[in-house]
């Protein structure tokens, strides 16, 4: 008898604690800043380099198919995160001395680009899911919203028109699918582990990178040059860098 309220005991004492860690999660949420989402079509597109296909780390194209989802239109401002940051009593990001407000958070690792996420009921895209949004819905487009490198300037933030540092999110022209800096402003952390395509076929095995903690980051940044949209990088995932930052993405209902 003794041993059975001993268990019963157990029981309702972690009910307890899962009860109250979840209210208090559901408290934190309410007080977080609200995210801007673009609903996004499902659809199929050939994943990699469409351009030249000289790009092997691209390679080969591969078909995927993309459930609908939404991603938020702007990626993660400093004001956004700095409430979030400051609800569980975690560190600021460092601004290098310049404004913070709207302007896209960086100097977060992986981890914390997942827990703010996370926090709000949501999570970073998929790899497939950003190159699919970035392209316009899977189109043949080599920048996020322009195949024309005469116009890179009215649609992302780069090394030959930006500063050192990154820029107020929105502020360059969207994509069709009007999401703004898909391509440039800031490095946008992806929820996959870094993989290499498959040598052939279009249902790709990815390899499992989980031991080395090599995340992959997309897009290009202040930085850099503009990136194309199907440009790969592999990086650590606890690295913080003044040119990586992140986007969310949340499941359609």
């Amino acid at each position: 008898m003794f041993m059975l309220i001993n268990r019963l005991f157990i029981l309702f004492l972690f009910g307890f604690v899962v009860s109250c860690t979840a209210y208090h999660e559901a408290q934190i949420r309410k007080k977080l800043e609200p995210i801007e989402f673009v609903d996004i079509p499902s659809g199929t597109f050939m994943m990699g380099d469409f351009y030249n296909q000289k790009d092997s780390d691209a390679l080969p194209l591969h078909k995927v198919t993309v459930k609908q989802f939404a991603m938020s239109k702007y990626e993660t401002t400093y004001s956004q995160y700095d409430t979030f940051a400051k609800l569980k009593n975690m560190p600021l990001p460092d601004d290098m001395g310049y404004d913070r407000g709207d302007r896209a958070v960086v100097n977060i690792n992986w981890f914390e680009a997942k827990a703010f996420c996370e926090c709000y009921g949501y999570r970073l895209p998929t790899e497939a899911e950003w190159e699919y949004v970035a392209r316009s819905g899977g189109k043949d487009e080599l920048w996020s919203g322009t195949n024309d490198y005469r116009e890179i300037d009215e649609y992302a933030r780069h090394v030959d028109n930006s500063l050192e540092y990154s820029f107020y999110v929105g502020e360059k022209n969207p994509n069709d699918f009007g999401l703004y800096d898909m391509t440039g402003n800031v490095y946008e952390w992806i929820g996959d582990y870094y993989p290499q395509y498959p040598d052939s076929g279009e249902a790709p095995v990815y390899a499992d990178y989980s031991i080395t903690g090599i995340r992959i980051i997309r897009g290009g940044s202040f930085g850099t040059n503009a990136k194309r949209n199907y440009t790969r990088v592999g990086t650590i995932d606890d690295m913080q860098s003044a040119m990586m930052g992140f986007r969310c993405v949340k499941e359609s209902r």
